[in-house]
């Protein structure tokens, strides 16, 4: 069974993702905090996947930025492929996003089968293209970041 880390700092949002996925054939485990998903990566094996909001607030009350979490992840050895799953949509965040290249960007008003869709994709070993952050980012048809083809548009 292959196994998804979902950190947000949102109990609420956290147990439906788990919920979802445990419907969808996964085994799910929750953080919601920076500290405790970087003890879960560190200490309880092997993740598949990991959904990170891309702002999370933390105990102290200050904001973790969840692709500085992922660097860090990646830092301590962390090999599973990454979902940012936020409700940001604004110029900044997108093109942040669009830098740092994560496996994926589901937005939180889409759709829960879509983040079900990331999930079973990224972990099969194919690549996933939400066209809502495509359109957002306003990410070009010929951009790296987008393989689809130009006819679609």
């Amino acid at each position: 069974m292959k196994k998804i880390l979902v950190v947000d700092d949102h109990p609420i949002v956290t147990g439906k993702i788990r919920d979802l996925l445990i419907a969808n054939g996964y085994d799910a485990v929750t953080a919601h905090t920076p500290a405790e998903a970087k003890l879960l990566v560190a200490h309880a094996g092997r993740f598949d996947a990991a959904i990170v909001d891309l702002s999370l607030s933390t105990p102290g009350g200050d904001i973790a930025d969840g692709l500085e979490m992922i660097e860090e992840f990646r830092t301590d050895g962390f090999t599973g492929k990454t979902i940012i799953y936020t409700m940001h949509d604004e110029a900044w965040h997108m093109r942040r996003l669009s830098e740092a290249h994560p496996d994926a960007v589901v937005f939180k008003t889409e759709s829960p089968t879509k983040l079900v869709a990331a999930v079973n994709e990224l972990t099969s070993g194919h690549k996933f293209h939400s066209v809502e952050f495509e359109a957002e980012a306003d990410i070009p048809p010929q951009s790296p970041c987008n393989k689809r083809s130009s006819v679609l548009r």
